[in-house]
């Protein structure tokens, strides 16, 4: 065989093996950056930085939010993402973004992808898997460096804008008015924004404030996306604590408050201890500690969002944390745990969680779902819930992707469903794996890939690679 047919030969095998490697990599990125704020109303374009370039990624449309039953009009889907921004996300806001290739990951596809090493000018082909510790166990040095950086990040401008307006009005030409917060105040606005209720299927009484007798929906909890969601949640405020701190190994601490008779974070040497009103005032790290986003009128108003600008102007509403001050109201057990674990459905997890969020206390800030991620107790005590979501997922073999409803669910819930509130959009099966697939694990627990688990090659995995051998294999012997 001749030179020039040689290097035909193997650059089709070079291009066929990047075709297959797209074909099992999914792109990872994150939520409205400023770089596309400019852009938006004329193109509805976020694709910054020429999406890292060729190699990294490229500008493509966007896939669709919603696909399930509740999406069967057209006039019904235009119809509810004009009451709600965040139905069939983030069509509302932008149609292209950057959709990154390989190991590439970020919003402009100059970061890497979850779970893999480098940054900005790297190939990111470094496996990375950074270790999530107890936060009672943890080195005294590297625990200071966490809660330094939880205040840092309170003063700290975010590279993410929020909304501070509803979205999707009849014949907008431009986005809505947007505000710049800080790390740790857009990490709970995201959360709110998220959480806040959103009618689904009599939308007619959306028209009312108080959707009494509704049918009601929350795209971060009350179904099959509550881990998903929080897990990507934690993975974005990770990765912006690391980028603040230029530290890449540091990492959220978790809090196993299993069989705990009181809360033994809440002391001036964890989360801060709270005077008899329920402020913090001693802490070294969290006094006077600000909420954003805490009126129930706004947060159960279909039609409104929170104004996040004005809740940071007003800023006289602190942090409150009454933990043991309900009578009825525990700490879960391990047993607890372990009964949650054990159900096939998730929903004992979730129930666990509220658990914990009502044991702070009647109107405490984390009780309120609208203003829960305010306290920073909630890094810590998701992470646990994390750690238990991972335990769940490896326990019952639900390491495939099929084992995660396809329909069925509400919006914003389903295995293909982009997860509300990150852009670019990002999908619940993409996060429904065993976490060192995402560069990250647990102190003290092993979780290993199951018979079913979706590392394992599927049958047209095989079929491609046994196709390409047939193909080349013989022209690559001539040569």
């Amino acid at each position: 065989m001749n030179m020039k047919k040689a290097d035909m030969v193997w650059s089709l095998v070079w291009f066929y093996v990047g075709f297959y490697l797209n074909l099992v990599q999914h792109p990872v990125s994150s939520q409205f950056p400023h770089e596309c704020i400019n852009n938006a109303s004329s193109t509805r374009i976020c694709c910054p930085d020429n999406c890292g370039g060729y190699q990294r990624g490229r500008c493509k449309p966007l896939i669709p939010g919603t696909h399930n039953e509740y999406s069967v009009k057209n006039r019904d889907q235009q119809y509810l993402q004009r009451l709600d921004d965040r139905f069939n996300w983030p069509h509302c806001f932008f149609s292209y973004g950057c959709i990154c290739n390989a190991n590439y990951g970020g919003y402009n596809c100059l970061d890497c992808a979850f779970g893999y090493g480098g940054s900005t000018g790297t190939n990111c082909s470094l496996k990375r898997e950074m270790v999530r510790k107890n936060i009672k166990t943890m080195p005294d040095g590297e625990r200071r460096l966490f809660f330094e950086a939880l205040k840092d990040s309170k003063q700290t401008q975010s590279s993410f804008v929020a909304l501070a307006s509803v979205g999707c009005k009849p014949g907008q030409k431009k986005l809505p008015d947007l505000v710049n917060l800080t790390i740790y105040d857009f990490f709970s606005w995201q959360h709110y924004f998220a959480s806040r209720d959103s009618v689904i299927e009599n939308y007619q009484c959306a028209e009312t404030s108080l959707p009494t007798g509704c049918d009601i929906n929350n795209y971060a909890h009350n179904g099959s996306g509550f881990g998903d969601w929080h897990r990507l949640h934690l993975l974005m405020f990770e990765r912006e604590l690391q980028k603040m701190t230029n530290n890449s190994q540091l990492t959220l601490p978790f809090w196993d408050w299993r069989d705990q008779p009181k809360c033994d974070v809440c002391s001036d040497s964890y989360f801060g201890q709270n005077n008899s009103q329920g402020y913090i005032e001693q802490s070294e790290w969290f006094s006077n500690w600000t909420v954003v986003c805490w009126h129930l009128e706004q947060y159960y108003n279909i039609r409104g969002v929170c104004n996040v600008s004005q809740s940071i102007e007003n800023g006289d509403i602190m942090l409150i944390r009454r933990p043991e001050s309900e009578a009825d109201i525990y700490l879960p057990s391990s047993n607890d745990v372990k009964r949650a674990l054990d159900q096939t459905s998730g929903k004992g997890l979730e129930l666990l969680n509220i658990r914990v969020h009502s044991y702070m206390g009647h109107n405490s800030t984390m009780a309120k779902i609208v203003s829960s991620a305010n306290d920073p107790l909630f890094v810590a005590h998701h992470c646990f819930m994390d750690l238990l979501y991972e335990l769940w997922i490896t326990q019952h073999g639900f390491t495939t992707i099929k084992s995660f409803p396809e329909r069925g669910e509400l919006p914003g819930h389903n295995r293909n469903e982009t997860i509300t509130g990150f852009f670019p959009p990002k999908l619940h099966r993409d996060f429904y794996k065993p976490s060192y697939k995402l560069g990250y694990v647990y102190q003290g627990i092993t979780t290993k890939p199951g018979v079913n688990d979706d590392s394992t090659l599927k049958w047209w995995h095989w079929l491609l690679i046994v196709t390409g051998f047939a193909i080349f294999l013989p022209a690559i012997e001539e040569c």
